[in-house]
């Protein structure tokens, strides 16, 4: 694959992940900051990369990875979050994926009513509680699942789940066709 198509994909991603922000939002239905909308785009620009990856539309190299962190440091840019001393001097598109990856790996494995249902915190802590900080404090999450969680944050991971789903799912439908 020529440089300048793989490119073309991945703009073709981020691109998608913008103009999806709002459907997530509607299947959300809950107020998340602007900083959380920008982590909805990263979100989709995971799961468009991987679907990427796996349909071999995009190369499989450290470019293009390099190439979706520059154009989501470029939106970043845009809406001025590149103050945020917790960004400076990282590859937030890598650290966001490996993490997020674990997250659709997570729900991709689970197997409702068989096994328990995977909630994927750490994308929900993300867009609702710490967007755009590159270490997220998850302990509320860690002591044996929803025991460490408040009931409010137990009934809001619960509905992010349909709506992190419903998401996941009009990705992958659409960047199929």
């Amino acid at each position: 694959m020529e440089t300048t198509e793989n490119m073309n994909q991945i703009a073709k991603v981020i691109n998608f992940s913008k103009n999806s922000i709002s459907f997530f939002l509607e299947s959300w239905n809950h107020p998340i900051s602007k900083e959380g909308e920008f982590e909805v785009l990263i979100f989709g620009a995971c799961i468009g990369f991987l679907h990427g990856l796996e349909k071999g539309l995009i190369e499989r190299n450290n470019d293009s990875i390099e190439h979706l962190n520059f154009l989501l440091f470029k939106e970043m840019h845009i809406q001025n979050f590149m103050e945020q001393e917790s960004l400076k001097g990282t590859n937030y598109f890598r650290v966001r994926l490996n993490a997020l990856k674990k997250d659709l790996v997570g729900m991709a494995m689970s197997d409702y009513p068989k096994t328990k249902q995977y909630i994927p915190y750490y994308t929900f802590n993300c867009i609702n509680y710490e967007p755009l900080k590159v270490e997220q404090d998850l302990s509320w999450a860690k002591s044996g699942g929803n025991e460490g969680m408040n009931m409010e944050k137990r009934i809001l991971a619960s509905d992010f789940l349909r709506a992190y789903s419903t998401h996941h799912n009009l990705i992958n439908r659409s960047l199929s066709l």
